[in-house]
Order: C-alpha cells, then sequence, then structure tokens
C-alpha cells in the first residue's frame, strides 16, 4: 500500500477545505500550517514568538491565558509539562512556553468551511498577535 502525500487535505480527515485556510493565512500571513503529533494527528495553525528571557515568556502566557479564558472552560490553568516547558489550552488555543529556547509556540486548530468558523479563527489569531506585539513594546520600555 502506498500512502498519499496529500491524505491530510482532504474532508474525510475531518480537516477544513483548503480555501477557509487560505482566507485566514491571507489576512495573517505569519502563522502557518503545521501537523500536531498527538493522538488526533490534526493540522493547526501555528506561531512562535520570542521572548526576550523566561520571565517576560511566562508574563506573555499568563497574559493570553486571561484573554482567552472562557467563563465554562475547566482546564484553562498552565500546568508544568517538563522542566523547561510550560503548557496551557484556553478555548481551543495551545499554547507552550519554551523556557531555554526563549519561544512561546501558539497553536490554534483550523477553520471549518462555514464563514462564522473563519472569522472567529481570523478574530483570535488578530487578538493573539495584538497581546503580543503590546507585551513586546511593553518589554523593550
Amino acid at each position: 500500500m502506498v500512502p498519499n502525500p496529500d491524505h491530510r487535505r482532504h474532508n474525510d480527515t475531518g480537516n477544513p477545505p483548503q480555501a477557509a485556510v487560505d482566507v485566514v493565512l491571507q489576512s495573517h500571513p505569519s502563522w502557518k500550517v503545521s501537523h500536531e503529533h498527538g493522538a488526533d494527528h490534526t493540522d493547526m495553525l501555528n506561531r512562535s514568538f520570542r521572548c526576550r528571557d523566561s520571565k517576560t515568556g511566562m508574563h506573555l502566557l499568563e497574559i493570553l491565558q486571561n484573554e482567552l479564558y472562557q467563563t465554562n472552560e475547566k482546564g484553562c490553568r498552565i500546568r508544568r509539562e517538563t522542566q523547561g516547558m510550560y503548557y496551557m489550552c484556553c478555548d481551543g488555543v495551545r499554547v507552550r512556553l519554551n523556557e531555554p529556547k526563549h519561544e512561546l509556540i501558539v497553536e490554534v486548530p483550523l477553520p471549518d468551511e462555514s464563514a462564522d468558523s473563519v472569522r472567529e479563527t481570523k478574530a483570535t489569531l488578530g487578538r493573539i498577535e495584538t497581546l503580543a506585539a503590546k507585551h513586546a513594546r511593553g518589554a523593550r520600555a
């Protein structure tokens, strides 16, 4: 059996059509589609943000937690995965802080084909970019 290299782009795997993803990526070109190597093997939009040090990275992680927190969400708290890795998942958005590399990795689920889902994903990416930019300007000051 020969594997199909495009198997993740078809609707039978539960991934959205490429047109919905392209609409989101046109307005937020710094994000890219990546494959998560977890239990569900889904594609995600991801972006990494550089932090000056681990203290500013943790502060940005806390800011994102406060912004993305939903009142019905029970698992939205910062957890320590390993000695240098912190993890948080709020409103479907996964954020990991890699302290040794001074890097914050944000993963957002891909939108489905509905216009509401595309609009919501664009708004989430915009909020994350705005908070990261404000935090970066505040860290330089």
